[in-house]
């Protein structure tokens, strides 16, 4: 389970923990800027419902697309892609997502941030690459050999991990600027 940690936990962490907005003798200073919290202005049940559907549509987007639209497709070679294909775009399009998610949601960035969350995306896709390599395949799942590289040759998995984290997002992005306007 450490994969998870370092894929989209610890980006999420150091994102949020350095995500400051004032100094920390300003917050001593001023207490007041507090108080939009214990009156619930920037999370009440109105932004918890909203990211449970936007949650929702996220988990749509990356299990139903590539599911209907990329399995069994013939590719130039003639070889059927399956399950596992298929999976593996799926995640790397939840990897996707979640990283977009948080350049979104973050608000003051510096270079911790961006470094871990980069890294995140570089480990990622170190990682599928040596799970597709035929030897370390053979050991943790043999259907993955290869994986990597057929998605790498594929038109259609560049085109749906290019521009479907971006559809995914769009909602976010339109609940964003409509709440900074009201």
């Amino acid at each position: 389970m450490l994969y998870n940690a370092f894929w989209t936990s610890w980006p999420c962490m150091f994102s949020y923990m350095l995500d400051r907005d004032v100094t920390k003798d300003v917050t001593y200073k001023y207490p007041k800027l507090f108080k939009a919290g214990p009156k619930h202005y920037y999370f009440n049940m109105q932004t918890f419902w909203a990211w449970m559907s936007f949650a929702a549509w996220h988990g749509i987007i990356c299990f139903f697309l590539p599911v209907f639209g990329l399995t069994g497709v013939n590719e130039t070679n003639g070889q059927v892609q399956g399950h596992w294909w298929v999976s593996t775009i799926s995640f790397c399009l939840i990897m996707h997502i979640i990283t977009i998610k948080l350049f979104i949601q973050t608000q003051f960035w510096n270079k911790v941030n961006w470094f871990i969350s980069i890294i995140s995306i570089v480990f990622y896709y170190i990682c599928i690459i040596l799970m597709s390599v035929d030897g370390l395949a053979k050991l943790i799942q043999p259907q993955l050999n290869g994986i990597f590289f057929n998605i790498v040759l594929s038109l259609r998995a560049w085109l749906v991990l290019l521009f479907i984290p971006w559809v995914a997002v769009g909602p976010d992005v339109i609940f964003l600027v409509f709440k900074k306007i009201i």
